[in-house]
């Protein structure tokens, strides 16, 4: 009995100093992006990207390249460990035949409502696969990068059919498009929350202006200074 519970004290410190260790990590890669915005978000990108190469994705369309902001920085902002211990759950809740509850998941950290709101408002060739998958198979499908990807960029869409006169991703639009991703307020009741949603906004703005300048020729992004 003392062995069972000496293994789970150490097991538990174990995790403690992981968590405490991913949690100092973000702060000084935070820090370092809220000293030197240029060069902390080409060291998120590097840290907190995925490989999306087999999927479908098309560099030049500004919808596309959002979506892997989004994607980055969710993924930044999320903790390992309790995302971990979120998904375990998740998966073990599906394979019983139970629902886990309606939790962000996938490296888009996407619901399983909005993927399905946002396909039933969108219904574009690219959604009308998602629309006939059960709430579980949505579940599925979202831990898994391409369909995680897909399923973001079909939440995208429904967003930019929601802002006015919409015609390209520029900053006004991402200003938009932030706290509807998230499925955050507009508004903000504290300075704390309002704080929070602009770092965020300024971390999703200059993951997409990197990304979308690293896919043009050098010669062609000398002159660009990120996060301006």
């Amino acid at each position: 009995m003392r062995t069972w519970f000496g293994l789970g004290v150490f097991a538990f410190a174990v995790l403690a100093c992981v968590h405490a260790y991913d949690a100092s990590l973000r702060e000084r890669q935070l820090r370092h992006f809220l000293t030197d915005e240029g060069r902390g978000i080409a060291e998120i990108i590097k840290l907190h990207n995925i490989p999306l190469e087999k999927c479908s994705i098309d560099d030049s369309d500004h919808l596309h390249t959002l979506m892997r902001a989004f994607i980055i920085v969710e993924r930044f902002a999320t903790p390992r460990l309790p995302y971990l211990a979120k998904s375990l759950f998740v998966q073990a809740a599906v394979a019983l035949g139970q629902d886990p509850g309606d939790m962000s998941l996938g490296p888009a950290r996407i619901r399983a409502s909005t993927a399905l709101a946002a396909a039933g408002a969108v219904r574009p060739s690219s959604a009308s696969s998602y629309l006939s998958l059960s709430r579980a198979e949505v579940i599925s499908r979202l831990s898994t990068n391409c369909d995680a990807f897909n399923i973001g960029l079909i939440v995208l869409h429904a967003i930019a059919l929601s802002y006015d006169q919409y015609t390209h991703v520029d900053r006004a639009f991402i200003r938009f498009a932030t706290p509807k991703y998230g499925g955050k307020a507009d508004h903000f009741t504290t300075w704390e929350a309002e704080i929070s949603a602009n770092i965020y906004f300024r971390l999703v703005y200059s993951s997409f202006q990197h990304l979308r300048f690293a896919a043009i020729p050098q010669r062609h992004s000398e002159a660009f200074h990120p996060g301006r």
